[in-house]
């Protein structure tokens, strides 16, 4: 490949990021007129959707240390926009088994500053309308997946990103763990 060829895709690459993470500062969709946008996330063999307005970014995992008896779930710790952030495995918090040997992506969680999300696969950007995400059956206040998207055949469990913060803050409100 030429070196023109080369600049060519590094410019469409750093303007399709920019469009990427300017979508991030838009304010949140009102539920009731506007459609939701979502991205749809792939860990072990399980498929969920995660509302884009409670994601500061999403990140290419990269190199993360690991933190022996932290608790349940976190993976370690990982610079990610020049700011350390803790990850957790989101297939270990939603009992989940992984496929992949190391998840390939940190989704960055908007009101938990410090935390990031490590998942196997981002696999789909989806627009829904607010009609279009149900209560899921059974579910209770305070559930991780309270919602269900349901657009024709397509059937996705909506992530609560909120109530994984607060599973994580009662995990470390528990103190360490000891082996």
């Amino acid at each position: 490949m030429s070196w023109r060829s080369v600049a060519v895709v590094r410019a469409k690459l750093r303007e399709l990021g920019r469009a990427f993470d300017d979508g991030f500062a838009l304010p949140e969709p009102d539920r009731t007129s506007q459609a939701v946008l979502l991205l749809g996330v792939r860990t072990g063999h399980a498929q969920f959707a995660v509302q884009i307005a409670d994601l500061a970014g999403v990140h290419p995992s990269g190199w993360v240390a690991r933190l022996p008896g932290g608790p349940p779930g976190l993976l370690g710790l990982a610079g990610v926009r020049g700011k350390l952030r803790a990850v957790y495995h989101l297939g270990h918090l939603l009992g989940v088994k992984s496929a992949a040997e190391a998840p390939r992506w940190l989704l960055l969680a908007r009101y938990g500053e410090g935390v990031a999300f490590a998942v196997d696969e981002v696999d789909a950007h989806l627009r829904a309308q607010a009609d279009e995400i149900i209560p899921r059956e059974g579910a209770r206040p305070g559930e991780r997946v309270g919602w269900v998207l349901e657009q024709g055949t397509r059937r996705l469990a909506v992530l609560d990103i909120g109530s994984l913060l607060s599973t994580i803050e009662q995990g470390a409100a528990r103190g360490p763990r000891v082996r």
